[in-house]
């Protein structure tokens, strides 16, 4: 049993006053206290006697070294309050700002990053300092070191970034614990609750046959959750669960349908549960977005269905509602076709309703107002005229956007993407500009001093850990353990005579040096001399728009090179190399061909060259309809090498997501 300190009288209390109670002790308590007792009546009464105040001295080496002394050559940083002079009585402070002290100077800065003043300062300061600073009342809240000054994660709002921690499943032994969580704990955790649609009481739909097997878990009497899919099973794919439940609520495993997480590669695996954590709210950036940056191949297509397809038939909180009913995927007019056909292939037709905006059968209000379609695609160019009726019914609870572009080396650009989907995670772009945008581009130019660039890499790095919370980027180098070796073969075709001749007749042209202190100029000269080495054809072939385009002194080189040679018959010699290659494949072999160009001439030359050989052929470029894309590579697919032989590809249609077998 501890021991008390007994209370003590007070000096004037009177005769009259009532004894003050004791509490209750036991024997060995009592004679512990009258020890006690005894031992504080011998001590000498010195309490009462006056002492002088210590004298406060304050170390001035210690502070220095602590805080610094704003000497030359030393940069110091504090996290400061600021305002604006005024003469109330009761002042407030109008924000949080940055304080970097340098070269006997110190700079204000709002959080934006945005400048408000500089002043002399040569005074050590410490946290209650107070300083005048551009017509403000500035105020040292605490010390900043200088990584986290140069990292900048102040002016995103943030004093420090959480890492992500693995999954963690939270026991199933803690319902009781759960349940007396409030509600605003529960809205916190942002777990959607949606009303499940009421049940038609007539259906005009045929009957169609019900499915053989199925996955889903029979549903149990007892109040034991019990999640749609066996969590248990031998490679069950199981998402991570919310930290709580709302009021009065239980969580139950959520676990990917074995019917497609039995196709997943292990790097799909990730993705899925990664995607996952991000749309309902688990990771700690604050938002609910996602961008998955992988490689063409690695089956971005797939990862999304399979988060969809999750979301529309389960929920992490029991007995409520699915967490999505509706969702809309944007894509390029070319996929539109391609992600049907992926549906198709996943989860066949008895499944799931997708709904195609193309099709001029379908209604929209069959997919806003009605309950077969539970998917809807649409192109980027008919988004636009139909997003005010997606507005209606219940509204769309997901959005998968299929860009079809990799990112661009482009800071801006990448604001754009990051803001769509989580927005104002990078605050406002004019802050983003100045403090990330701005100092990463200046410490990568040559003339960039080493201040520059430790600023510069130190903003990147911040950039990157904050954003690496939401997207995922994977190259094509994992499937290297699931595809064949890939032998690349880099031949040097020899020019023909010819060719060497209009080389030769370029070089030499009278108005090729002029052409070279012309950037413009220069640059359709790289392009005129690649169509050379393809095949002098080329330049005789030009169009109408080349023609129009072409810089005066370019048309006034080519007026130089002899007619006859850029007509001459079987004057390339990569073509010559091209008719010895195909020839062999295909009479040794039923491989089939791919053949990319960057120029739409070259498709043409080589159409000619395989319609002359009598090899059937496809071709895919620009100007071929969005709606027939899809039926060119799917008929390539399913045809052998007999009926179809070759694809002509040009290389910007076919950098859009084809998927070619």
């Amino acid at each position: 049993m501890g021991l008390r300190k007994p209370h003590l009288l007070q000096a004037d209390s009177t005769d009259n006053d009532p004894p003050a109670k004791k509490r209750r002790i036991s024997e060995d308590e009592e004679e512990i206290f009258n020890a006690s007792n005894n031992s504080l009546s011998q001590l000498p009464r010195v309490m009462s006697a006056p002492r002088k105040p210590l004298l406060v001295v304050r170390n001035s080496a210690a502070a220095a070294t602590a805080f610094g002394t704003s000497q030359p050559g030393v940069e110091e940083y504090y996290n400061v309050l600021w305002r604006k002079f005024t003469a109330k009585k009761h002042k407030t402070w109008d924000g949080d700002g940055v304080l970097s002290v340098s070269g006997g100077y110190a700079n204000l800065q709002d959080e934006s990053g945005k400048e408000l003043g500089r002043t002399a300062c040569t005074t050590p300061l410490l946290p209650g300092s107070q300083i005048s600073v551009g017509g403000k009342e500035v105020e040292v809240d605490s010390v900043m070191t200088k990584e986290d000054y140069l990292r900048g994660r102040q002016f995103l709002g943030m004093t420090k970034i959480s890492t992500v921690q693995p999954p963690v499943d939270t026991p199933r032994s803690s319902v009781k614990a759960q349940q007396k969580e409030t509600k605003l704990e529960a809205q916190r955790e942002k777990v959607p609750s949606f009303v499940a649609a009421a049940k038609s009481k007539a259906s005009t739909a045929q009957f169609r046959n019900p499915l053989l097997s199925t996955t889903t878990l029979p549903k149990s009497d007892s109040r034991t959750p019990v999640p749609r899919h066996d969590p248990n099973q031998e490679g069950a794919l199981v998402m991570k669960r919310p930290a709580q439940a709302p009021r009065g609520k239980q969580i139950v495993d959520v676990v990917v349908d074995p019917f497609l997480s039995r196709h997943l590669r292990e790097h799909q695996r990730l993705g899925v549960q990664f995607l996952y954590e991000c749309v309902m709210g688990m990771r700690s950036y604050g938002g609910e977005g996602a961008i998955l940056a992988d490689d063409m191949g690695l089956g971005k297509t797939l990862q999304t269905i399979a988060l969809l397809w999750t979301l529309l038939k389960q929920s992490p909180v029991y007995e409520e509602a699915p967490v999505i009913k509706k969702a809309l995927i944007v894509c390029p007019v070319s996929l539109i076709n391609n992600w049907r056909k992926e549906f198709k292939k996943w989860l066949g037709i008895e499944r799931i309703g997708v709904f195609v905006a193309d099709e001029k059968r379908n209604r929209l209000t069959d997919f806003t107002m009605g309950k077969s379609y539970n998917i809807m695609i649409v192109g980027y160019e008919k988004l636009k005229k139909f997003q005010d009726d997606l507005k209606k019914g219940a509204g769309i609870d997901i959005v998968i956007m299929d860009e079809g572009t990799p990112f661009q080396n482009n800071l801006g650009e990448y604001y754009t993407l990051v803001d769509l989907v989580n927005p104002g995670s990078l605050q406002k772009y004019t802050t983003f500009k100045r403090q990330f945008e701005g100092p990463i581009v200046k410490g990568r130019q040559p003339e960039a001093t080493t201040k520059d660039k430790e600023k510069g890499e130190a903003r990147f790095q911040e950039l990157t850990s904050l954003t690496d919370m939401f997207i995922l980027r994977r190259t094509a180098d994992i499937l290297a353990k699931y595809l064949p070796p890939k032998t690349e073969y880099v031949l040097f075709c020899r020019p023909t005579t010819v060719q060497a001749s209009v080389y030769r007749s370029v070089l030499s042209s009278p108005v090729f040096g002029a052409v070279l202190r012309s950037s413009e100029a220069s640059l359709q000269l790289i392009n005129i001399l690649k169509k050379v080495c393809n095949s002098p054809n080329l330049l005789s072939n030009r169009t109408d728009e080349d023609k129009e385009n072409s810089n005066q002194t370019i048309k006034t080189l080519l007026a130089d090179i002899p007619p006859m040679l850029l007509k001459s018959p079987g004057a390339s010699g990569k073509l010559q190399v091209l008719d010895s290659l195909l020839h062999h494949l295909r009479t040794t072999t039923q491989e089939k061909v791919v053949l990319v160009s960057n120029y739409t001439s070259t498709l043409d030359i080589l159409g000619n060259l395989l319609s002359s050989l009598s090899y059937k052929w496809l071709r895919l470029d620009g100007s071929t309809p969005p709606n027939k894309r899809q039926d060119l590579v799917d008929k390539f697919n399913r045809t052998d090498a007999a009926n179809c032989f070759a694809f002509l590809l040009s290389a910007k249609s076919g950098g859009v997501g084809l998927n070619l077998i």
